[in-house]
């Protein structure tokens, strides 16, 4: 293609009727641009699919788009450890579009861990909750980020 806009179009439409045709799925990840307004990514700023670098395309062909946020910046150093994962698009299932979890990075074990607030404890009868993912019709029940 003559631009990156078109090349990325066509990548995204070939990589969906790919995944559909073989019943597989395709990871992509993206490089965000910076908020007009508003904190930075790097500051914990909100993502939006607009944010998604690049082209529409990423954002169009996707089934299931999830954004990360983490205030790298913070002053404690668990914040800057924990990291927000919000779901922005999951096609079947847009009731979970918006809805978040977060994930903090256990120094110990080098590993993402699901964080717990104190309110789901209280919420569980002081259990953990379980990591719940949308599931897709017919697929199993691991998330696809």
């Amino acid at each position: 293609a003559d631009d990156d806009r078109k090349a990325l179009d066509l990548l995204f439409a070939d990589a969906k009727a790919l995944a559909e045709e073989l019943d597989i799925t395709i990871h992509f990840f993206s490089h965000l641009t910076r908020p007009a307004m508003g904190k930075g990514h790097e500051e914990g700023g909100r993502v939006e699919l607009r944010h998604f670098r690049g082209s529409g395309a990423i954002t169009m062909w996707a089934d299931v788009v999830y954004g990360i946020e983490r205030d790298t910046q913070a002053e404690e150093a668990e914040e800057r450890c924990t990291s927000t994962i919000r779901m922005l698009k999951i096609r079947k299932r847009g009731a979970n579009n918006g809805k978040t979890f977060q994930m903090v990075y256990n120094d110990l074990t080098g590993r993402q861990e699901r964080k717990v607030l104190q309110m789901e404890k209280l919420d569980m009868g002081g259990e953990e909750p379980p990591v719940e993912f949308p599931k897709e019709e017919g697929g199993d029940d691991s998330p696809e980020v």
